[in-house]
């Protein structure tokens, strides 16, 4: 019953239909994470993973393709036959690389169709524990008083932790240098280490530095405060709301997939996410579950992140190197 309701809600099928969805998945199924393995994203990909072998009967694969904003693993999917067995875990926020990356080639928005939302994880602004500044006010008066001196990292060049500290150099005067890494824990190591002082990270990887105390949040990026780390405060309420940047984290399959496997990957694909064992495993990790979504909002909320983002990355006037 939960899966024929599943089918209505996301798509108004309720029967698989079709010699090619009869015979989907006839091989083991390929998560591609286009950053790599032990970011927020590949912990999503593989819970994941999990609920959809068991619903679908096939193993799935988790492949880590990193580098250029997440640009090489999705061509990969982009360029892979429309038959559902090769599958994209990406934030919205990769329709922005159409901007960014001149010579793409593929659409984030025309090659991509969206299977559904995952998960939902705010920024955060987060230093070393022993960082000079202990507030966000002194760490914008330390950052100030030395300019080009204090840099700051993201997990890739192109993401939305990297144009937020564009955002906020430009908003407070700061003059703050950009190291890019590929993917979260490389970043963080070197963050731990003190080889770069701050960061913009999400706040699945970085919650449990610091509730141990090796990191400092001063700011999360999200319209309200983080159950997670409630002592923190949004840039919102200090005063830059366009550092409101929450991203979604979702799956995607390639365009041109036949109807009747684009529904079946649907429904299990909400099926996995409503297993206990996942909910609990993305509780553990400080996701927050996406709100449910039908095809078309999607495809809405997928072409309107692709005009915001994309203007932003314009009005910038960024360019991938």
């Amino acid at each position: 019953m939960f899966r024929i309701l599943a089918a209505i809600v996301l798509g108004g099928l309720t029967i698989v239909h079709g010699a090619r969805a009869q015979e989907f998945p006839s091989r083991n199924i390929t998560l591609m994470m286009p950053y790599a393995a032990g970011g927020p994203g590949d912990a999503l990909a593989r819970i994941l993973g999990l609920g959809m072998s068991r619903a679908l009967g096939r193993t799935v694969l988790i492949e880590n393709v990193a580098g250029a904003a997440g640009t090489i693993g999705s061509l990969k999917v982009a360029q892979s036959p429309p038959d559902g067995h090769m599958l994209l875990v990406m934030h919205l926020g990769h329709a922005a690389n159409v901007a960014l990356y001149r010579n793409l080639r593929y659409d984030a928005v025309s090659d991509f169709e969206p299977i559904g939302m995952i998960a939902e994880s705010p920024m955060a602004f987060v230093g070393k524990r022993s960082f000079a500044a202990a507030t966000f006010p002194e760490l914008i008066a330390y950052v100030k008083a030395r300019p080009g001196k204090v840099a700051y990292a993201s997990f890739s060049p192109g993401t939305r932790a990297h144009f937020a500290g564009v955002i906020l150099g430009r908003r407070a005067g700061l003059d703050m240098p950009h190291v890019g890494y590929k993917g979260s824990p490389p970043a963080l190591l070197d963050v731990l280490g003190g080889q770069v002082p701050l960061m913009f990270d999400s706040l699945i990887t970085s919650t449990p530095h610091v509730k141990a105390g090796r990191l400092r949040a001063y700011a999360v990026a999200a319209e309200a405060r983080s159950e997670f780390v409630p002592e923190v405060p949004t840039f919102k309420e200090l005063g830059y709301p366009e550092l409101t940047l929450t991203g979604g984290i979702g799956l995607f399959a390639r365009r041109q997939l036949a109807p009747g496997v684009a529904a079946r990957i649907r429904v299990e694909f909400l099926a996995a996410l409503q297993a206990s064992e996942v909910r609990e495993r993305l509780a553990a990790l400080y996701f927050d579950p996406a709100t449910p979504a039908t095809r078309s909002q999607l495809e809405m909320e997928l072409r309107a992140d692709y005009e915001r983002v994309g203007a932003l990355v314009r009005s910038l006037g960024a360019a991938a190197q």
